[in-house]
């Protein structure tokens, strides 16, 4: 699955006074950005199967900021200009470096998604046949997700649409056991994904993204209104996850089975994975579930690049990319961080 990164170091340079500043950055009620040293900022969200993490430092001159600050507080970075969110998370972890009579405070922060993991985990909770869109929306309920609005279902695509077997869920966080139930949903070229949002809102869908970009990407005269320029290009065809093998040890021996594939050049050693799913009770969820797992590992494309001067990018949009140089017409990428 091709995947983007737009900007994982972030550089603001353009002198604006603190007015005058596009962004805002909010720990709790306090926007704290006329504060923050710009060269700081670092975002590193280049997977959607973990928190993104985001880095910046305080210069507090008068000492009124960095004393107050609190562990877990919400942290959400704002782009002004097109209302959007590029960051929200919670403190996690809080540095601080005496310099002569001040201090700059370094704060990390993971994101929102970071809920999956350690929400209200899932103890015992046994699902009657259903979709999989009933199926994740239950799960982020008694996760508490409701609560915060988190819950809904509203960017929870309907998928295959088919009824899945009863299932119980026993000693699993939200995470995994998201993935279990999409699992399920492997369709060969087609595979499910799903990200949260900034507003804790759960996102899953089949292809890559589900909201568009505001632009396209190009390297070919861009017009400024549909598509712009990039700088900073790195692309990397990823292969260390391939496998030529996966078993899927099931919840009885008839269900246990082996994907092979034809891909495994004659001379190259057979490389295997297993999945533990005590989940499956079939063949065929064998086999859908060995080729989620084959498709979540093959074809892995990642492209980094920076975008300057334009706005409303953002977790989870789908983007296309264009390249000469390396032969990219069109070819359609989802940004993950």
């Amino acid at each position: 699955m091709p995947l983007l990164t737009l900007a994982s170091d972030v550089r603001i340079s353009i002198p604006l006074s603190p007015g005058e500043l596009p962004f805002s950055l909010w720990i709790d009620n306090t926007d704290v950005v006329g504060s923050v040293d710009k060269s700081s900022y670092r975002l590193d969200d280049t997977a959607l199967t973990q928190p993104g993490i985001f880095t910046f430092t305080i210069t507090d001159v008068d000492n009124s900021i960095g004393p107050l600050i609190r562990r877990l507080a919400l942290v959400t970075w704002n782009d002004n200009a097109t209302d959007t969110i590029m960051y929200r998370g919670f403190v996690r972890q809080i540095d601080f470096t005496p310099v002569a009579t001040y201090g700059l405070w370094t704060l990390t922060c993971t994101d929102v998604s970071e809920l999956y993991d350690y929400g209200q985990p899932l103890l015992y909770l046994p699902e009657p046949a259903q979709t999989t869109k009933e199926r994740i929306v239950n799960i982020l309920d008694h996760m508490g997700l409701v609560a915060i609005g988190g819950a809904t279902g509203e960017y929870i695509q309907s998928l295959s649409g088919v009824v899945q077997d009863p299932i119980v869920f026993s000693k699993e966080t939200g995470r995994s056991a998201i993935e279990k139930a999409l699992s399920f949903e492997g369709t060969g070229p087609l595979q499910a994904s799903y990200y949260m949002d900034y507003n804790f809102k759960t996102h899953v869908f089949y292809g890559f993204g589900d909201t568009p970009a505001p632009y396209a990407l190009t390297d070919t005269n861009p017009d400024g209104f549909t598509s712009v320029a990039y700088s900073g290009l790195t692309i990397t065809q990823d292969s260390t996850q391939d496998v030529d093998i996966v078993w899927v040890w099931a919840a009885n021996r008839e269900a246990t089975w082996g994907l092979y594939t034809n891909t495994r050049a004659i001379w190259s050693p057979t490389h295997a994975t297993s999945i533990n799913a005590p989940q499956v009770t079939t063949l065929d969820q064998s086999e859908t579930v060995a080729r989620t797992e084959l498709s979540n590992r093959e074809n892995n494309t990642r492209a980094v690049l920076t975008v300057t001067g334009y706005d409303g990018w953002t977790k989870g949009q789908s983007v296309y990319l264009t390249n000469t140089i390396y032969g990219l017409s069109s070819v359609q990428f989802w940004i993950v961080g």
